[in-house]
């Protein structure tokens, strides 16, 4: 339904409707919010290295505000970042990694995020993130609808 099509509702509806797209919405952030806390990442290993800056191909943001790492060889890693630059991730189309050695992508590496660079916390090799961001939606998606449906 398009703004017009509200428009022309009797007041009354037109609130009701506004009303229900936003408990939608909230509903929707509230699981999004949920599936945050539930996401469990399968650490392969801790304290991991990337072999070199340039082998990483792409990046994402994590459920749980991560920085996920597209590496070589179809291998996955997860990059806790420090402030500020956790908080501005989702905005971000691209990113920087710099390291002192410029060889290689570790804890001792910074990211550069809107122009600020901050160390990475911790770096570790994980499965493939998708799964575990899937199974994390579904419970939060489950407990969601057992919440609304008692």
């Amino acid at each position: 339904m398009s703004v017009r099509s509200v428009a022309r509702l009797s007041p009354a509806i037109a609130a009701v409707l506004v009303f229900a797209a936003a408990g939608c919405a909230s509903t929707d952030a509230a699981t999004r919010a949920a599936a945050r806390d539930l996401v469990a990442y399968e650490v392969i290993r801790e304290d991991a290295t990337i072999p070199f800056t340039s082998t990483v191909r792409n990046f994402r943001v994590g459920l749980d505000k991560s920085l996920l790492l597209d590496g070589p060889g179809g291998r996955w890693y997860r990059a806790q970042v420090a402030e500020p630059c956790k908080s501005d991730l989702d905005w971000e189309q691209s990113i920087g990694l710099a390291d002192r050695a410029m060889s290689s992508v570790s804890k001792f590496t910074d990211v550069i995020v809107d122009g600020r660079r901050c160390q990475i916390i911790s770096l570790d090799e994980i499965a493939n993130p998708r799964e575990a961001e899937n199974a994390a939606r579904a419970k939060a998606q489950q407990a969601a609808t057992q919440t609304s449906n008692p």
